[in-house]
């Protein structure tokens, strides 16, 4: 049978209202008769109803995720959120929209169950702040991670991708790489978009530089286009791709058509994923930290919800990447 704050007091020989407040934390107690208190309390094994509390103070102690978990990039986002809302008592709910489950029906969900924040994984990032209307008539914070949804006040918190794509342009041309190209996923997600900026105009500012760029959908068309561009003459010498997938992608093609990594073609990928250090060969990339992401996008809900972040000028978080050289880049070839 479940504890309760009467069985407590009886125990402790004080009222139920000050059982009550002072499990909440209240200071108008002697530290006698909180320790007391408390003391009991453990030793009964009572849990406070959440529902309860909810209900008396507004707040439910929950925070709505909509992170797919499938992906080893994104599952340590969520591993970082996790352990940040644990660590200051809050419990996450977690859920994602996909073909027959839409976005904002999902998000619906979570707002009807009154969760106190949002972190949310956009599918693409071009809604505008008219999409979120229920969240916000709510006043419920909203952080978006890895991509950016540019049209609406939401808080991101996310990688520095633009200077992502410059530090694998720099890298390239350090190399001596001059005819390069640069195969990206989805343009239409911000992350894609800003690493190909950075790139391309990195490149594009040095002489003698010749850029190739092919985008594709999804992250499982890398060899395919791969195999495209490495047929074209001149064949470029060096290869960067949106993610690691794509990369790894490449490197398959490479095989196939008889190549040899970094002799014959360079290959940077961007997030350091666990295939790209397993691969033959390991993979030059940009490296992520998605646990920090997490950890900070679930403070900045809480920062939020806390009223230590006002205003309605959205925090951007950008974390800086940084260059991992392994086997898949080298010196071009002069032979």
């Amino acid at each position: 049978m479940a504890v309760s704050l009467k069985d407590i007091a009886q125990s402790a020989g004080v009222s139920i209202g000050a059982v009550s407040r002072i499990l909440r934390g209240d200071p108008k107690f002697s530290k006698d008769t909180a320790e007391k208190v408390t003391r009991i309390a453990k030793e009964m094994g009572y849990r406070p109803n959440k529902l309860v509390q909810g209900m008396r103070t507004g707040r439910t102690q929950t925070i709505g995720v909509m992170v797919p978990a499938r992906a080893d990039f994104l599952s340590r986002i969520v591993c970082g959120i996790h352990h940040k809302l644990a660590v200051e008592g809050y419990t996450p709910i977690l859920l994602w929209g996909e073909p027959g489950l839409p976005e904002l029906e999902q998000i619906h969900r979570l707002v009807d169950r009154r969760v106190d924040g949002m972190i949310l994984f956009p599918s693409e990032d071009a809604a505008p702040d008219t999409y979120f209307s229920e969240v916000w008539e709510r006043e419920i914070p909203l952080v978006t991670v890895d991509r950016k949804m540019l049209y609406t006040h939401a808080d991101f918190v996310g990688t520095d991708d633009h200077l992502g794509g410059v530090l694998a342009a720099q890298h390239l041309l350090e190399l001596g790489h001059r005819n390069v190209a640069h195969l990206g996923a989805e343009a239409t997600i911000s992350s894609s978009r800003e690493r190909r900026g950075g790139f391309k105009e990195t490149i594009e500012a040095a002489e003698g530089t010749r850029l190739t760029e092919v985008m594709v959908e999804g992250f499982d068309g890398g060899f395919d286009a791969a195999v495209k561009l490495l047929g074209a003459s001149p064949r470029a010498t060096a290869i960067f791709t949106g993610n690691d997938l794509l990369a790894v992608g490449v490197l398959q093609a490479t095989r196939s058509l008889g190549l040899r990594v970094p002799e014959d073609l360079s290959v940077v990928g961007f997030a350091d994923l666990e295939i790209g250090r397993v691969c033959e060969p390991q993979l030059t990339t940009l490296r992520q930290d998605p646990e920090e992401i997490g950890k900070i996008a679930a403070q900045t809900v809480l920062n939020r919800i806390d009223g230590r972040l006002k205003g309605t000028e959205p925090r951007r978080v950008a974390l800086t990447p940084e260059l991992v050289v392994r086997d898949s880049t080298g010196a071009l070839s002069t032979s």
